[in-house]
């Protein structure tokens, strides 16, 4: 059970920052670049 809840809270950390990055992302970087940057990290 304890290895549940962690994973569950590590899971919500992750998501949450990802979430963080991505907004401060769009606010600096035009939606297009941006797109384009996060498709070619998916790819590596």
């Amino acid at each position: 059970m304890n290895l549940v809840v962690f994973v569950w809270i590590l899971t919500c950390l992750i998501w949450s920052t990802v979430w963080l990055f991505l907004k401060l992302g769009v606010r600096d970087v035009p939606p297009v670049s941006f797109a384009a940057m996060r498709l070619i990290i998916a790819i590596l």
